[in-house]
């Protein structure tokens, strides 16, 4: 086994600010697609190869963030607060 890159990548994925009012910056080593989802688990944004994420015209409230490679395989899942 020569390593596992995808899971080391998830670990330096960061998502910012938290809470926010407009934008959420992600940083990560690797191209990322993403999901941001309800609480209810309704798809609200989808985005492919995503360094930012425009959540201005979500309600206030928590979301659940899916940050997936470009293989789709899932590197990190995580919460955030839109608020205004």
């Amino acid at each position: 086994v020569n390593g596992t890159p995808i899971l080391s990548a998830s670990t330096a994925i960061s998502l910012y600010p938290n809470p926010t009012t407009s934008v959420i910056k992600i940083d990560a080593q690797v191209k990322v697609n993403v999901s941001v989802l309800s609480p209810d688990g309704k798809v609200m944004i989808q985005k492919n190869d995503a360094t930012s994420i425009d959540v201005s015209s979500l309600a206030n409230g928590m979301y659940l963030i899916m940050i997936y490679s470009q293989d789709n395989a899932l590197l990190k899942a995580d919460k955030f607060m839109k608020i205004d």
